[in-house]
This record gives structure tokens, sequence and C-alpha cells, in this order.
């Protein structure tokens, strides 16, 4: 560590049961003033838990967290807070200061706000009419005022349209200050973050690499630490059969040193039991998207028309003859609310006979990922929500190929006829992406399919997304999984659909379609 760094925040033998299990287990670590972490790991690993044992909201079961008498800390909400959607931004902001603070400091809340990109239009709505990007802003607007040196961020990229993520992406890279993020946006932490923790095992695994070259470490280490349980394995199986054969020969032939000598090796096979290694964790779920390849020249198109949301004559944006082929992969960009999930619906709607807007093939086979996730009923069980989301898309699998298919989306045996409702957002993706698997679609329509998904999950997504053999239309922010996937690029700009052939030329075009504010400076 550099001579002048200095320690902020630091755990030792830090130890934390929720209430179902451990979470990780004498844990010490230590953020320093030129750390800039990216904190990732499964879903439910503990990521939002350690967070708030680090700025002491929550108490450890064992261990201690220490803070710096020079440590200003802030710690930036996954979500907006409840009592700030009455206020207008301004007071959202001011919010965060002593009250002698906003007489004296007041003034300081309006030029954050114009370095925020909260235009004047805005200054008077309460914040629970704002989109998801700008209350994340104005959640980082209030780090500012506070002027923290160590920033706690928690999930700030979850649900950002593609300006705003890379906004956000040049606020973290300008800010002078430490941080630790929790993301599972693997663009946003190589480009923003050098030190990376993952929690896995009980354990925080640490690296001084950013994300993606502090995962393929970390994957190198569990090759490494399965290969060796393996060996420790095979001794145990070898020491063990001697014994029992040693053990054997001593009844036979009544032989008390051969039975001393058995029962010694015995003790060294549960010595080396509790010395053997933990096996990683395995991923809790398999994800499977088996398509099919459309024998035609089209599979869908439209000729010119205008984008209008549900029971409205306002025009969203237009689009010029569109032909879609099969096997065509199709990223579709744009800011929250311009009109990308409208598109997406009326092409489901056509599909669904409910209007004829889009001209589509008569074999084709349509699975839809809405962003809302309302294609499974909520009050159905799972078994039948499931059935009926096959249903819709002309699919009639088996009682035995939805529960198997649920069965390797994660779900154990006995949750089977538990209610929708009951599960978490996480959840109920996995049961669409289990009915994606059971369709064998030609199309598939895709609105924000990671908004649920860690980092794992999205990397398996790209996976299967690369390898689909039909065509894909996609609603995504994610610049990782759009490159890896989409040969085509659609951006809703200037009130038109327009296409690019090339991701960074969409980038640009969608950025110049949105108000992208300058960067104060960051202390």
């Amino acid at each position: 560590m550099n001579r002048k760094e200095q320690v902020f925040i630091a755990t030792n033998q830090l130890t934390y049961h929720n209430v179902t299990n451990l979470l990780f287990s004498d844990v010490s670590l230590s953020l320093s003033s030129s750390d800039k972490v990216g904190l990732i790991g499964f879903n439910g690993a503990g990521k939002s838990t350690l967070l708030q044992l680090l700025a002491k909201v929550l108490e450890p079961t064992s261990g201690q967290v220490t803070h710096a008498k020079s440590s200003r800390f802030y710690m930036v909400e996954q979500r907006f807070p409840d009592h700030l959607l009455g206020c207008t931004p301004e007071e959202a902001l001011l919010d965060v200061l002593s009250e002698d603070e906003r007489i004296n400091e007041g003034w300081r809340a309006q030029i954050v706000l114009d370095n925020l990109g909260i235009s004047d239009m805005h200054y008077a709505l309460p914040c629970s009419q704002l989109s998801g990007g700008q209350q994340t802003r104005i959640l980082l607007g209030r780090a500012q005022l506070c002027e923290p040196n160590v920033l706690l961020l928690d999930e700030p990229s979850n649900h950002l349209d593609l300006p705003t993520l890379l906004w956000l992406e040049a606020f973290l890279s300008s800010w002078r200050g430490t941080f630790v993020i929790v993301s599972h946006d693997t663009r946003i932490l190589d480009n923003t973050t050098n030190s990376t923790w993952i929690i896995a095992g009980g354990d925080i695994h640490q690296f001084r690499l950013p994300c993606t070259q502090a995962l393929l470490e970390h994957a190198h280490k569990e090759q490494a630490c399965q290969q060796q349980y393996q060996e420790q394995a095979n001794e145990i199986d070898r020491i063990e059969a001697s014994a029992k054969q040693l053990a054997s020969w001593g009844k036979e032939q009544h032989s008390k040193s051969s039975a001393r000598k058995a029962q010694s090796m015995f003790k060294r096979i549960d010595k080396l039991k509790l010395e053997q290694n933990t096996l990683p964790e395995p991923y809790p779920w398999n994800l499977s998207f088996p398509g099919q390849t459309l024998s035609a020249k089209k599979i869908l198109s439209c000729g010119p028309r205008a984008i209008k949301p549900p029971n409205s004559e306002k025009t969203l944006y237009s689009i010029d003859d569109l032909v879609i082929r099969p096997g065509e992969k199709i990223a579709l960009i744009g800011a929250n609310g311009i009109g990308k999930s409208t598109f997406l619906q009326q092409i489901w709607q056509s599909y669904s006979g409910r209007e004829a807007s889009f001209y589509i093939h008569d074999a084709t086979l349509i699975a839809y990922y809405d962003q809302q996730q309302n294609g499974i009923e909520a009050e159905s069980d799972i078994l039948t929500a499931l059935l009926n989301y096959c249903n819709k898309s002309r699919v009639n699998p088996t009682s035995d190929q939805l529960k198997h298919a649920l069965l390797k989306a994660g779900f154990p045996w006995e949750r089977l006829s538990n209610k929708v409702n009951t599960l978490s957002g996480g959840e109920r993706a996995r049961v669409l992406f289990a009915g994606i698997s059971l369709i064998q679609s030609h199309l598939l329509l895709l609105d924000e399919p990671t908004n649920h998904l860690d980092i794992a999950g999205k990397e398996a997504l790209e996976h299967q997304l690369a390898a689909f053999k039909g065509t894909v239309l996609m609603v995504s922010h994610d610049r990782q999984l759009i490159e890896s996937v989409c040969d085509r690029f659609f951006v809703i700009n200037d009130g038109k659909l327009q296409v690019f052939l090339e991701a960074q030329k969409a980038y640009k075009a969608a950025q110049m379609a949105h108000d992208t504010p300058s960067l104060c400076e960051m202390s």
C-alpha cells in the first residue's frame, strides 16, 4: 500500500448469519483511499448485506467493523427512499443536509441539479413522477452534497437506460474518492474499478483486478480447488480400501496388530476429511434456449407506421419499411419511456391475434419475455402458470416436461405447487426462461431479460443467445450482451426508428437523442 494511502473502513473476523444460513465467516477486509471496488456474487450471496455491515446499518453476528476518524461515507440505496417520493428534486437533495446547512449551502443544490442533467421542466415535479434513471441521479446528487470520501453503491445501474448508464460510468470514473459498488454490469465494473470482492462459499475473495480479470482468476482458483478436492478424495478412498482390507484380515486372523493399524488408518481418514477442500458452490440453475431457424425469406415485416402507446393517439416514433429475416439478432436501443417495450408488445399482440400491425410468417413460434413479467399469472401455481405461458405461444408441453424444466431452473420439487405471487423477481425470471426453453421458438422477443440476473446468469444468457438458432429482437442496456449477441441495432432517435450495423454508432446515436449532462468536479 502506498504510504500516503489511508484505510477508511476495515473488518476483523467478520461473520454474518441471516435467518436461514451463513453468508460469510471470519472475513477481514480493508478499504483504503485508492480503492475502487466492485462487489459481486450470486443473487442472495449477501452483497447488500455486506454494504450494510460496512455502513454499520447492520450488526455482525461476530467480528468488528472499524471506521477511521477521517472516514466520511455515504450509502446510495438500491431503491429510491419512500419518504422522498413526494419531494421535488431540489427538496430531495437538500433533505440530506442539516437544517443549518440547507440555509447556508442550499445554493449548491441548484448547481448539482444542473450537473445531474435534471432539466427545468422537472423542477416542480414530485420525484415519484421521475424516471428510474433520474431518481438514481438524485441519489448520487445527495452523495455529492455530503462530500464523502467513501461511496457505498447498491446496484445503481439497475433499470437504467443506456444513455444514463454511460453517464453513471462517467460519474464513477471521475469520482476522486473511494467506492464499493454492487453491480451486475461487467462493462461498468471493468471501466471504473481497480479491485474486486467476490462473495462465494462463505468467504469474500479479494482481487486487485477489475471484474472480468478477477472472475477469470477466481475461476482458475476454483478449478485448482476442484482438482485438489478430487486428489484428496482419491487418497481417502485408497486409504479407506486398505483400512477395510486390513480390518478384515485382523478379524479373520485374530490379529490385534492388524486391527490397531486399521483403526489408526480410519482415524487418519477422519482427519483427511476434516482437512479436505470445500467444493465451490455450483450455479443454482441451468439455462437452455433450444430454438429453430425458420425456412423463409422474412419472419416479420411492416410498412410505414407510427408507434403509439396503448389507448393513445400520441406518436412516439415512426417506422419506415421494416423487414426482419430469420437468424438475425437485433438490439432495440433508446432512453427509458421512449417506446421500446411498446414495439415488442405490438409484435406480440399481432402474434396473439389481438391486432394486425405486423406481418408475421404463419409458421412462426414466438416466445416473449416481458419486462414486467406479466406473462406468468401471479395468482396461479408455478406449474399452471408455466403451462399457460407456453399455451400462449401455441405450445402444449406435458406435465413431465413442465416439471423437468422447472427443476432445471433451480426450483426444488416441493416448491412446484407454490403460487407465482410468492416468488421473487429473480425466481419469476427463471419461470419465464423455463417457458422459453420449452417453446423452441423461431423468434425471441426479450424485454430487459437481464434485470433480475446476476453476472453468472447474464453470462449464461449471453452464451445461449449467441448459440440460439432462431431470430432475436431484444431490448437491453447491457453493452456486453448487446455486442456479443447482436448483429443489427435499432435506435429510437429524433422520432424515428434508425438502423445501424455497428454497436458504437448505435450508442452514439442513443446518446445524442438523450439530454446528457456534464459532470461537475467530484470530490
